[in-house]
């Protein structure tokens, strides 16, 4: 049996301090496995609390460092971040499910890839600006809540707490509770780095800690990365004390092929683009709205697209694809694909269930399916899956341009 790795502690005010809701933990489960790899804290609304307060005494001082200082601070983090880029590797493969592939070239580097582009942005601000008899001055917001997901966990880690500190502002980091050891890096770089206490927090645990980072009144801003349900009660709780939020949702994006479209080119591509993170990325095109003429050609190339991508585990060279995230997500994307072949859809290739051989973790099968109408489920809700919809566009109609 795999050995669990016990995360015990919250980050606060610049110190690894218990939570105040232990001993209860959560469970991190193995995408490939099924099995419980590591517990983090269930964190508490106390730990939030305390977690915003810090970030609140911090921001005094922490908006009047020179820029130049905070720059070196996110240039230290990101060194000591990039030391651990195995760890950080090991971890993405195993919570949430991609390929080693997929981690070394992508997932694993975005810490690095904003950083850097972040640093060479933030001397592009104009903090004072004269506009007629007036100044346009540019202050930090203040302490910002960032809610990141599980999908792509260091992008978003990335694109939220990075551009906060440079700004100025101080940051409370919940990451998703479901990808979280991977966060724990990120908050192991901020320690080794030096960053003053209370500048970055970061607490571990559900939607309770999510929900007072949008409630609470000494939080300026929360920025939220996930599903339209939660962004909805986000952006109501946080309502309440008029912060600002800044979500990005869930989508359903197209793919509009038209009569002079290269198919053979452009399908595999598209296909392919929505594989990636097992189907996982809220700016996947999972739809392709095809000329009625071409609709055949391009249902023929999607099948052999799918049935070519490879499901394995993620320490399989051989695999495209890893499993899907979670028993949630595995469940969820069951249920639209019978909802879809239930409200008429033509399975081309996949379907529910798992990949033969793959029993195991939560994997799922490359899916086409054909003959989707506007009017069905699958159409109009997110599948976040390895699942591509394709639907006919009638000869007497085309595209508005």
């Amino acid at each position: 049996m795999a050995e669990v790795r016990s995360f015990q502690h919250q980050y606060i005010n610049g110190e690894w301090v218990e939570s105040t809701n232990a001993p209860r933990t959560l469970d991190v489960i193995n995408s490939n496995t099924a099995q419980v790899i590591a517990t983090v804290p269930d964190g508490s609304k106390k730990d939030a609390e305390k977690a915003i307060l810090a970030a609140r005494a911090a921001f005094a001082s922490w908006s009047t460092t020179p820029l130049v200082a905070r720059k070196e601070y996110i240039k230290k983090f990101m060194e000591a971040h990039k030391r651990r880029r195995a760890e950080t590797i090991g971890w993405l493969t195993k919570e949430l499910g991609c390929t080693a592939a997929f981690a070394e070239g992508l997932q694993a580097n975005f810490v690095e890839l904003h950083g850097a582009t972040l640093l060479g942005a933030i001397d592009g601000v104009i903090w004072y600006e004269a506009a007629g008899k007036v100044t346009v001055v540019k202050e930090p917001v203040g302490v910002i809540g960032a809610i990141t997901p599980w999908n792509y966990p260091l992008n978003q880690i990335a694109l939220k707490v990075i551009p906060a500190l440079l700004a100025g502002c101080t940051v409370v980091l919940k990451p998703s509770e479901v990808t979280p050891c991977c966060a724990y890096i990120v908050a192991e770089a901020m320690h080794e780095a030096g960053v003053p206490p209370g500048v970055f927090n970061m607490v571990v645990g559900t939607a309770v800690c999510g929900e007072v980072l949008s409630s609470h009144p000494e939080v300026d801003l929360v920025s939220f990365t996930g599903s339209s349900r939660a962004g909805r009660q986000i952006s109501a709780a946080a309502a309440q004390s008029l912060k600002q939020v800044r979500t990005e949702l869930g989508g359903k994006s197209a793919a509009i092929l038209l009569d002079d479209a290269d198919l053979h080119t452009v399908v595999p591509q598209f296909v392919a683009q929505l594989m990636n993170n097992s189907g996982q990325s809220c700016n996947a095109l999972s739809r392709m709205i095809v000329p009625e003429s071409k609709y055949n050609e391009v249902t023929d190339i999607a099948k052999r697209v799918a049935e070519n991508t490879v499901v394995g585990r993620s320490d399989d060279p051989k695999a495209h694809i890893g499993p899907l995230v979670s028993q949630v997500q595995w469940d969820q994307v069951q249920s639209f694909m019978q909802k879809g072949m239930d409200e008429g859809a033509r399975l081309i290739t996949g379907g529910p269930g798992k990949p033969a051989g793959l029993e195991g973790g939560f994997f799922a099968k490359p899916t086409i399916l054909a003959d989707v109408s506007n009017q069905m489920t699958i159409a109009r809700e997110e599948i976040f899956g390895p699942c591509c919809q394709s639907s006919p566009i009638p000869r007497r109609l085309k595209p508005s341009t």
